[in-house]
């Protein structure tokens, strides 16, 4: 077994011995409303739940993870699909309403969920030894080929980026740091199949990066030489335009929206071939997220949802008090959303890109961490902050709680993505 492994072995059996359940508590979990990007970590039922310091860098979990329940514990079926009734959103004035419905399927509560079996940790993953000493005395990447460790003296941490045909693309931190925001001594390689590994971009400082859905372009912003585009294949800096932007995110390989300052109203787009500075768009800065055929962008202060196709372009509203949103399952086809019912109460669940309709999840909880495209741990809030309170297969609307016994501790600065 790995040197990696049985530590990790070690750390697990520590903390279930050390547990308390609290399955009492778990009936009731915390329902103050949050929104957050997290990468996490889990093997068994133990969450990781640091929010990771990557500016405009949203890091998701990988798939491959073994089908839910496939052990001899008894299993829970949703009832029959619940009707489906349209959510009566409005338009923003400006761009016509995105049509949404929004079925009033009921959540299980925890106490009456079966126990379910573990979660066989999933590849790749990264471990930072500043969070996570327990695991790795040096930043440490794991893959199916095998674990690659990083001199500790010039690599501060290692994240995953994101995780495509030509293999998983990692950025290494540098120590640099002047009390200014963002990234620094910041390196991003492309690591193969067999974990041979090529530098494609290098940076003093920057603010944030994304890669592009067909894995042939990175897109990076940084505070002197505005956002640059990278040919995956070269390594070379193709492309660039001047400003100070924030975060960038690819609507398609053909499109990029690109955020200014925190306070404004508007982002850019900028399009193939590239050649343009870009053309305003009515999208909030900071508030884009990868999707399946482009971007969802929610507007905390007017409670909108936009809806943007691959080209950047907003092509419908929807507002109804939607209270957040944020995280994105890896195959980009589900987001998590919160929204008021009408009732005054809030309401926790997803939004399926596909079909356009708004799903309560299957089970209690709130904080989404996306195991593949259907397979999802929701985890509690408040006191209980990080606790997994059950793993849900949307498609089936199958839900398990963890194995009684298992410790439900909680584990920082790991994480690992897929897609």
């Amino acid at each position: 077994m790995d040197e990696l492994e049985r530590r990790l072995s070690n750390v697990l059996q520590k903390v279930s011995e050390r547990a308390d359940p609290a399955a009492e508590r778990l009936r009731h979990p915390a329902s103050s409303p949050r929104r957050s990007r997290f990468g996490r970590l889990r093997t068994g039922w133990v969450a990781a739940t640091s929010a990771l310091a990557v500016v405009g860098v949203a890091v998701g979990v990988a798939a491959g993870v073994p089908a839910l329940n496939r052990n001899d514990a008894p299993v829970v079926h949703s009832e029959p699909s619940p009707s489906v009734g349209v959510l009566r959103g409005t338009s923003d004035g400006t761009h016509p309403l995105w049509q949404l419905r929004v079925s009033d399927e009921p959540s299980r509560p925890f106490d009456q969920l079966p126990e379910g079996g573990p979660v066989d940790l999933p590849v790749p993953y990264a471990v930072d030894p500043q969070l996570v000493p327990e695991l790795a005395e040096e930043p440490t990447l794991v893959t199916s080929a095998g674990t690659i460790r990083f001199d500790a003296g010039t690599t501060k941490a290692v994240r995953l980026l994101a995780q495509r045909d030509q293999g998983s693309f990692i950025m290494l931190l540098g120590p640099g740091h002047d009390g200014q925001d963002g990234l620094f001594d910041v390196r991003v390689e492309v690591v193969a199949p067999d974990n041979s590994r090529r530098q494609i971009y290098q940076v003093k400082r920057v603010l944030s990066l994304a890669v592009s859905p067909g894995g042939t372009l990175m897109a990076a912003t940084t505070p002197d030489r505005g956002a640059e585009l990278v040919d995956v294949a070269t390594g070379r800096v193709v492309h660039r335009v001047a400003g100070t932007f924030t975060q960038v995110v690819f609507a398609s390989d053909e499109a990029v929206l690109l955020s200014g300052a925190p306070e404004s109203t508007t982002s850019l787009a900028w399009r193939a071939p590239w050649t343009t500075a870009g053309e305003p768009v009515a999208v909030r800065s900071g508030t884009a997220m990868a999707v399946d055929g482009g971007l969802v962008a929610f507007d905390a202060a007017t409670g909108c949802l936009r809806r943007l196709d691959g080209r950047a372009a907003v092509i419908g509203a929807n507002c109804h008090e939607w209270r957040s949103a944020g995280a994105v399952s890896p195959d980009g086809r589900r987001l998590s959303v919160e929204w008021a019912d009408g009732t005054g109460v809030n309401r926790h669940g997803f939004l399926d890109v596909r079909d356009n309709v708004v799903r309560p999840w299957p089970a209690a909880g709130l904080n989404p961490s996306w195991l593949a495209g259907d397979d999802v741990l929701l985890t509690a809030q408040g006191e209980l902050d990080g606790v997994v309170t059950a793993r849900c297969d949307l498609t089936t609307g199958v839900c398990a709680r963890p194995p009684a016994g298992f410790g439900q501790g909680i584990w920082r600065g790991a994480s690992w993505i897929g897609g």
